[in-house]
């Protein structure tokens, strides 16, 4: 964490209102620090998204001065992951953006943002805009407002076509996630196996489920509860629930778009974050999925058959209204992989990668017929650093509130210092 002043003020004295500024550029970020101190206002800093998320939970400022490009996270998915917080949802955010940038404001304004500044900036006209935020925070109490009722979230991922190793990210990222929390009100993550004509998730981690989630369709009550549900759930660890889909595709069937509804519902309640493996075919139950989720990651190949699939998936999304901050492109590099470069792909896409997954030949082929995931027999292994990295992000992304979630164990540190390196 960069240098930061303290932010309690003195006897009776009002409170300076407090100002995150990050930035990776340490010339503008000074600027901005001084330029704010000047007016009396005390900054927190942070040169990062990653860093800036974490800063801004640990201060709980008035007001955050975003610069929208930097590592990490950008501004944008810093915005985002604030409207997400129960605790900052309503704390003003103010982007800094290139000059003629127009995107960049329509984008700031899609996750949040409040206002926005061009570079380069006169200083006055920021000082105003920021003392008129940091008024409207006091005014509203955002950094007081109680939090509500804690909840996880939904994470599904599809392959934008057949054979894109979805499967396999899905039960990677699920046991990651599950080591990276502890001590909250929710179970740290579930698998939810909604392939539901193959359903491989449980195999790929060595569990042979007893029931399933077509066994469950028997019997439905009119509520699912947390304790009902969880007898259908095969435990992997203390950390992670696993939830079959069905032992055939005939048995599929029986499961129905409102059960899937009802079915997130209650994982929303009952765990952090709900990791839903779905088929590339645009089935009911998928699109039920896609309404709910929280974050969908489409897992694409490179080659041209991937791509052309991924640009269908993506009408799909804007026909069902759903914002393009709720999806994200991953680049996976299974064995027959293609060979197109990232950047070429992110040109076609007209969205960035938000992790690229490296192959790793044979190794996690290997692992997947063990029924030991490459994550956990050989977590240094390129593939499993870069899943460690993503849950990190998906954390990031779609945060869950402390109460929730619980504290972040060592391995989250450890992959924090990863990631400024």
């Amino acid at each position: 964490m960069t240098d930061s002043v303290a932010a309690t003020g003195a006897g009776t004295a009002p409170r300076k209102p407090v100002v995150l500024v990050a930035d990776d550029d340490g010339h503008i970020r000074r600027l901005v620090v001084l330029l704010l101190q000047s007016r009396g206002m005390t900054i927190v800093q942070a040169a990062d998204g990653i860093e800036a998320l974490a800063v801004a939970k640990a201060s709980r400022p008035d007001v955050l001065v975003l610069d929208v490009n930097m590592p990490g996270l950008s501004g944008f998915e810093v915005c985002r992951a604030i409207r997400s917080d129960p605790l900052l949802h309503r704390t003003p955010v103010l982007i800094l953006t290139a000059q003629g940038a127009t995107a960049d404001k329509v984008a700031g304004f899609e996750v949040g943002a409040d206002d926005y500044v061009q570079k380069p900036f006169e200083g006055a006209e920021l000082a105003a805009r920021v003392g008129s935020l940091v008024a409207r925070s006091r005014v509203y109490g955002a950094a007081d407002t109680p939090p509500p009722e804690p909840e996880g979230r939904v994470v599904a991922l599809v392959g934008a076509k057949g054979g894109s190793g979805t499967t396999t990210v899905t039960t990677s990222l699920a046991l990651v996630t599950a080591d990276l929390w502890s001590g909250g009100a929710l179970t740290p993550a579930a698998l939810i196996d909604l392939d539901l004509v193959h359903s491989h998730a449980a195999f790929l981690l060595g569990v042979d489920p007893r029931r399933t989630l077509a066994d469950l369709t028997a019997h439905v009550p009119l509520t699912l509860d947390r304790d009902y549900l969880l007898q259908f759930a095969e435990q992997h660890g203390p950390g992670l629930a696993v939830l079959s889909g069905a032992r055939n595709p005939l048995e599929g069937e029986r499961i129905t778009p409102d059960l899937v509804k009802s079915l997130l519902t209650t994982c929303k309640g009952t765990f952090s974050y709900s990791f839903v493996d779905l088929p590339s075919s645009y089935v009911e139950t998928s699109l039920s999925v896609f309404d709910l989720a929280d974050l969908i990651l489409v897992v694409v190949t490179p080659e041209l058959t991937s791509i052309r699939s991924a640009v269908q998936l993506m009408a799909v999304f804007q026909s069902l209204s759903i914002p393009p901050e709720r999806w994200h492109f991953l680049l996976n590099r299974p064995l027959d992989a293609g060979d197109l470069p990232e950047a070429a792909l992110e040109r076609t896409l007209h969205r960035p990668i938000l992790q690229a997954l490296p192959n790793n030949g044979l190794r996690v082929l290997e692992a997947n017929n063990r029924g030991v995931p490459l994550v956990k027999s050989q977590p240094t292994q390129p593939f499993s650093v870069a899943i460690e990295e993503l849950a990190l992000r998906v954390s990031h992304v779609v945060p869950v509130h402390s109460a929730a979630g619980g504290t972040p164990t060592e391995r989250v540190g450890r992959i924090e210092r990863r990631l400024k390196r």
